[in-house]
């Protein structure tokens, strides 16, 4: 029986883990990204395949090596995704990437579908933010809606800031202002599902950050019965809503008034 090959979008430490996990099950690898060959993941994946992601005709090579294909993160092109769904199957899928890679897309469907968030405004220019501002009358958190991670690509604002200056220097007119939540702690769902559609929960954790950045995570998380039944409840909505394949992580605030906010999610293979 020939051995099953991932295609695998992305190159970096996440990819990295994931040949290493593949490798422990028998299974082959195959990276494709603009720097497969000098990368975390191509230096110990079976073949590696250097090209942009908008390369049609790598991709066509690429998908012709594989059984099905996934991506390490969400910041890769959903069109990427889309072009590879006609040669196998992928995961996550291509609505659960296009909806994740965006701060406002994902905070919109999130609402949609009954999980509360914060506040928030779509800010593309300095007028939005300052009207955003005028709203919200409080301190608030503007940041880039794609590619910003560990605390980068965000400025935290207050009422009485230059607000033309914060604009400016986030250097983007695609961006989010979120107001500022009050919160007693920080805990993630992780939800499974395959394609067919069965579910399967992990712990939650309870997360700890320093200065943007994750440093501790213990699970599982002690927070009663009713929050983890609530976050339970709406990572499985969103990974069924968006008819995920894969892993699906929901990170949230827990406020002060022992409610669940949403924060931002992350699909996996």
């Amino acid at each position: 029986m020939p051995q099953t090959t991932i295609g695998i979008l992305g190159s970096g430490q996440l990819g990295r883990m994931l040949v290493i996990a593949a490798a422990q099950l028998g299974i082959k690898t195959h990276i494709f990204a603009p720097d497969a060959d000098s990368s975390p993941a191509g230096e110990i994946a079976d073949a590696t395949t250097t090209a942009g992601y908008d390369d049609y005709a790598s991709l066509a090579a690429f998908a012709a090596t594989i059984d099905v294909v996934t991506s390490e993160f969400e910041n890769v092109p959903s069109e990427t995704m889309a072009h590879l769904a006609q040669f196998c199957p992928v995961s996550p899928g291509t609505t659960a990437l296009h909806i994740a890679q965006h701060r406002v897309r994902e905070k919109t469907f999130a609402r949609r579908h009954g999980i509360d968030t914060p506040d928030f405004w779509h800010i593309t220019d300095a007028a939005s933010l300052h009207q955003a501002m005028a709203e919200l009358q409080g301190r608030g958190v503007l940041k880039t809606c794609q590619l910003g991670y560990d605390g980068k690509g965000q400025i935290w604002i207050e009422p009485a800031d230059d607000l033309d200056s914060s604009f400016a220097a986030l250097d983007s007119d695609d961006a989010i202002l979120e107001a500022a939540i009050d919160f007693d702690a920080e805990a993630s769902f992780l939800v499974a599902r395959s394609a067919d559609g069965r579910i399967a929960h992990f712990p939650a954790s309870l997360n700890t950050h320093k200065n943007g950045i994750l440093a501790r995570s213990v699970a599982p998380a002690q927070i009663g019965a009713h929050l983890l039944a609530s976050g339970q409840k709406a990572v499985q909505t969103l990974a069924e809503e968006m008819d995920l394949v894969g892993l699906l992580a929901l990170e949230t605030f827990i406020t002060k008034e022992g409610a669940l906010l949403f924060n931002e999610i992350a699909p996996r293979p």
